[in-house]
């Protein structure tokens, strides 16, 4: 099992970046990489459509909290088993911090590295929006 654990200091209040990434089935509309994300009608499944695949990730609606949801992997292209993360985000002095963490079976020795570049590529387009926090 590896883990991975990657943060992002944002200057917004935790309540307007939560507002957008709290929102399960609001991918698409902050992550560069994804250009489609649809959630089921009871909101614990969404389907992320990358265009040649698509993953589907199960919301644990009892790990979920005001600033934290935590969600498996069900089905992916990316060369992974047993993932289950945890977004959070936590106050800060100058705006909060969001903050993820992982843990899964890597099939492949790129996995971590790919894994780590979707979230980085997302925590970049979240600094442009919201600002990064000194």
């Amino acid at each position: 099992m590896t883990e991975l654990s990657l943060h992002v200091d944002l200057a917004a209040p935790p309540e307007e970046v939560w507002a957008l990434v709290g929102d399960f089935g609001a991918l698409a509309h902050w992550h560069p990489w994804v250009p489609n994300c649809s959630l089921s009608d009871d909101g614990l499944t969404r389907t992320i459509d990358l265009g040649h695949s698509a993953a589907i990730e199960q919301l644990d609606a009892s790990a979920t909290t005001t600033w934290s949801h935590t969600y498996v992997v069900v089905e992916s292209p990316m060369p992974i088993t047993d993932y289950r993360a945890t977004w959070r985000v936590e106050r800060s002095p100058t705006g909060c911090r969001l903050i993820w963490n992982a843990q899964f079976t890597p099939l492949d020795d790129d996995a971590a590295f790919m894994l780590k570049a979707f979230f980085d590529q997302g925590f970049n387009a979240l600094a442009e929006r919201f600002g990064r926090s000194p």
